[in-house]
């Protein structure tokens, strides 16, 4: 299977909370999934806009307060899964407050395991396929022009 590379910019436009995904992103994301709001978990996603909105922080006042590495559900719980976690310690000390250190392998281990048919990472780097799932879309974007470009990987379960 061809692997679906699309180019896309962003502007940003909230300003109050270094994190969270482009709105119009998580439409595309959405549309792409064919899923509804009630299929979707946001891990790491406090601001989000569509679906289950988990995340550490309670200051941004998400649906459930939770570590991505221990999700509180069943396996196969959710048609789309989104990841959009911290970039680095230094950015995960800025969102959270914290010094508690992100592990790949866990969350992404977590994610797999509650998604039925999707997932999605956000990142500035390229993540490994997870064993069993397809990478299936990959977007390109920037939030605005001369910033780095951050890459959007949409697995698809096997």
């Amino acid at each position: 299977m061809s692997i679906i590379n699309l180019v896309r910019e962003y502007p940003d436009i909230r300003r109050d909370y270094p994190g969270g995904m482009p709105r119009k992103l998580e439409d595309l994301l959405l549309r792409i999934c064919n899923a509804q709001n009630n299929e979707v978990l946001h891990i790491f996603g406090g601001k989000a806009g569509w679906g289950l909105r988990g995340d550490i922080n309670t200051n941004v006042e998400p649906d459930y307060v939770g570590d991505a590495h221990s999700l509180p559900f069943r396996s196969n719980s959710f048609k789309l899964v989104i990841c959009d976690p911290p970039y680095s310690d230094h950015d995960n000390y800025i969102v959270y407050g914290n010094n508690n250190k992100l592990f790949y392998d866990a969350w992404i281990s977590e994610a797999c395991r509650v998604s039925s048919k999707y997932l999605v990472t956000r990142h500035i780097k390229q993540f490994e396929c997870p064993k069993d799932w397809t990478e299936y879309v990959r977007i390109f974007f920037t939030l605005c022009p001369n910033r780095y470009i951050h890459l959007v990987q949409l697995f698809k379960y096997d």
